[in-house]
């Protein structure tokens, strides 16, 4: 049975339901870089993602970056495992939920980094894998320090 094409993003409107939120609208590359929003092709962060989550709703943003970080943090920890242990169920899990929540939160150089990493083989491909998770810790590294000053602000 093949996957539709939207299959992630009713998932994702799915669980908007549970919490009593209306999901926001998926956003193109185009409509990301436009003028106005708040991503520029420099950024780590598109915080519009979190923005139209939130509904304005500045303790919900801060809680749902915090849980963000230290869940990513923890799983970036268990990719470097995974590789190293040539785990690639691990790393394919791993990577995946990275993915997700990197998605959920606008950090879409890192959703990007993680779906790569998703479809690489930890052990045929391990200076490969290595690579894709050095520039996901990068990546990480400004994620956190564009939430931060966002969260400052």
């Amino acid at each position: 049975m093949k996957t539709p094409k939207y299959f992630g993003y009713c998932i994702y409107v799915a669980t908007y339901g549970l919490l009593g939120r209306q999901p926001p609208t998926p956003v193109t590359r185009n409509e990301r870089y436009s003028k106005g929003n708040a991503m520029t092709e420099n950024s780590a962060m598109d915080f519009s993602r979190i923005q139209e989550t939130s509904d304005g709703d500045r303790a919900f943003e801060t809680e749902l970056f915090e849980m963000y970080l230290e869940d990513t943090a923890d799983r970036i920890q268990r990719l470097d495992t995974a590789i190293g242990s040539g785990d690639l169920e691990l790393c394919r899990r791993e990577a995946h939920t990275i993915k997700g929540s990197s998605a959920n939160v606008g950090a879409t150089r890192l959703q990007e980094l993680a779906l790569r990493l998703e479809g690489c083989d930890p052990v045929t491909r391990k200076p490969d894998a290595q690579a894709l998770l050095t520039k996901i810790r990068d990546e990480f590294e400004l994620v956190k320090s564009e939430i931060g000053a966002y969260l400052g602000a």
